[in-house]
């Protein structure tokens, strides 16, 4: 893997992980509570970058996958 980014606009949006350089690319939102989860907020990013599927991560209801880095290579 190349590199990890983030994604920022000027109004604050914002993304945590961007990973352009995998064969299949990704973005991923990080959030300690499910509940946290507004995937209206993310609409201006999945515009924006079409190919890039965005996915989110949780700690609580507690999510197995977070911690499974084997399936974002």
């Amino acid at each position: 893997m190349d590199s990890i980014h983030y994604w920022l606009t000027s109004s604050g949006q914002e993304v945590d992980f961007v990973l352009p350089g995998i064969a299949q690319p990704k973005a991923i939102e990080a959030k300690f509570d499910k509940a946290l989860i507004k995937k209206n907020k993310y609409r201006k990013f999945e515009e924006t970058y079409p190919g890039i599927p965005l996915e989110f991560a949780w700690m609580v209801p507690f999510n197995e996958d977070f911690f499974r880095l084997e399936s974002i290579c």
